[in-house]
């Protein structure tokens, strides 16, 4: 899957290791809320599993939480040197559970934290399959120096599903929310909207959900349905299919959850282009000038297989990602909203 430029520059400003689909942390605080960050985990529970040793390294997965959206298992590595390189997930018929993957922080440099979000919730109440861990000697090497595979047979905690199709016309934009499933730990809604033109239109990285008491933004987005993707499939799940004929779909999740949730705010204040592989030199030009009455002096440059920014001079107090906000704005694309879904829950789902 190619991730586009903005998601791309997500990656960037948030520090999170992803893999399989794009994800991004981008906290916000709220004072009337409980926030939770990015690095933060629902309880773990110990998993008596035997160890095992490769090439003189041992690896033994101590802990986990499971969910139908989420897993995080700790797996800690003794007896040699080497890096956590590649973890993947398996199902009971050994098929490749799609999921996206972090790797969360530890104080302990023996151990590792690794954080799963499915990319459509498990079905049951137990999940079966295995657990791969693989470590290489430095961080993305292709050679392996030690494999493991432990099986795994975990009760999950299911998912509650909603339904709530409401919709929202804002600044010529028509919104929809389609879905939302909810997991003690994790939160997806899916979202179809028109586009403000043909262009790669996604969800603004200011995103943010309110769950009960707690608040985060996005962290993972994936793109379900897009009509101007040739017959619109962009790999449409199992159990769902698109509400609409035309326009965009995407799934959208946040690192909160509940067992019981009760109220649910969802927030879209923008909408993101992804930036194009060539931006036109009046265009850019254009932008330019607007950004420097503002003293910011930047420039974006094309090199092979990808771009930077070259941030020249900042005005005190602006980041680079703060400026490189204003530069996308100033391109023309970022097109403003905002979109609010509001809804009472229920403990059973609807």
């Amino acid at each position: 899957m190619k991730i586009k430029p903005f998601i791309t520059t997500l990656f960037v400003l948030l520090g999170l290791a992803a893999a399989t689909t794009g994800s991004f942390f981008l906290g916000r605080l709220f004072l009337d809320f409980e926030h939770v960050p990015a690095s933060g985990i629902p309880p773990l529970s110990r998993l008596d599993l035997p160890s095992q040793t490769v090439n003189g390294i041992t690896a033994k997965v101590e802990s986990y939480y499971a969910d139908a959206s989420r897993l995080v298992f700790q797996v800690r590595i003794t007896g040699g040197r080497g890096f956590v390189d590649y973890v993947n997930l398996y199902d009971e018929r050994g098929e490749f559970v799609n999921a996206s993957t972090g790797f969360g922080p530890s104080p302990d440099p023996s151990l590792s934290q690794v954080d799963f979000h499915t990319e459509t919730p498990l079905p049951g109440d137990h999940f079966k399959g295995q657990l791969e861990v693989s470590l290489s000697a430095q961080p993305g090497e292709m050679d392996r120096i030690a494999d493991f595979r432990f099986d795994l047979d975990i009760p999950i905690h299911p998912a509650l599903t909603f339904h709530p199709e409401q919709t929202v016309l804002v600044n010529g934009i028509q919104m929809m929310l389609d879905r939302v499933v909810i997991t003690p730990a994790f939160t997806q809604a899916y979202l179809c909207y028109s586009k403000p033109t043909e262009a790669d239109w996604g969800i603004g990285s200011d995103t943010m959900l309110r769950l009960d008491s707690q608040v985060a933004n996005l962290t993972n987005y994936s793109l379900l349905f897009d009509k101007s993707l040739g017959d619109g499939s962009k790999g449409l799940e199992l159990g769902w299919t698109p509400p609409v004929k035309d326009g965009r779909c995407v799934k959208i999740g946040f690192p909160i959850g509940s067992v019981a949730p009760k109220s649910f705010v969802l927030t879209l204040p923008t909408l993101e282009q992804s930036t194009p592989e060539v931006i036109p030199e009046e265009k850019a030009a254009a932008a330019y000038e607007i950004l420097k009455a503002e003293g910011i002096d930047l420039e974006w440059h094309q090199i092979d297989h990808g771009s930077y920014t070259e941030f020249k001079s900042l005005p005190f107090g602006v980041s680079e990602e703060e400026a490189y906000r204003q530069f996308i704005q100033a391109l023309g694309y970022v097109h403003a909203g905002t979109w609010t879904f509001e809804m009472p829950l229920n403990a059973q789902g609807k």
